[in-house]
């Protein structure tokens, strides 16, 4: 039989009272730690949402995270498509921030394929960047970094580029290099 001394004895029990006690603080420390949200923020995780506007786009989100901090959303592995009557455009990436629901910038392997569909043809037109800025307030993206655009008649690369929408106005700023699709 195992004998035990009462000190030893008072010593293992408070020993081991001090060890659920700290494992209960770790425990409340982490939970703390995540809990350290502000009343607006949130967290989504394996996100999949669309809107149907009234100009007939359809807009659908697919992030394996979403999450909102200081009324910035952040998205994790982002895809965004948008479908109008006679357009399709798919964004990819693995990193994207929004802000003020219209600034939208993504990050790493940032990826759009724009689909045109007209008189029964279609065209596609490739955009292939590191880092690319969409304001939807002014209608342009941007990006500092190397850019490669493909279209069915060119490829042209280079090195910082500003793209307005609305006047449908491309320009690259340097090491610019465009190559042409024979006819």
């Amino acid at each position: 039989m195992l004998k035990i001394k009462p000190l030893a004895l008072v010593t293992l029990f408070l020993g081991a009272i001090a060890l659920g006690i700290s494992q209960f603080f770790n425990h409340t420390d982490e939970t703390e730690q995540l809990s350290q949200l502000d009343q607006n923020d949130w967290v989504i995780e394996h996100l999949i949402s669309w809107q149907l506007t009234e100009n007939n786009t359809l807009h659908f989100m697919q992030a394996d995270s979403l999450r909102q901090h200081a009324e910035i959303v952040y998205a994790e592995q982002p895809r965004i498509i948008l479908i109008k009557p006679n357009q399709q455009v798919f964004v990819r990436s693995q990193q994207a921030k929004i802000t003020n629901d219209t600034l939208f910038e993504f990050e790493q392997a940032v990826h759009i394929e724009q689909i045109f569909v007209q008189n029964q043809t279609q065209e596609t037109h490739h955009l292939n960047t590191e880092q690319l800025r969409y304001d939807q307030t002014t209608e342009t993206i941007s990006g500092p970094l190397a850019v490669t655009i493909q279209t069915p008649q060119s490829h042209t690369q280079g090195i910082g580029f500003d793209i307005d929408l609305t006047q449908q106005h491309t320009q690259i700023y340097s090491q610019v290099k465009t190559y042409y699709a024979p006819h």
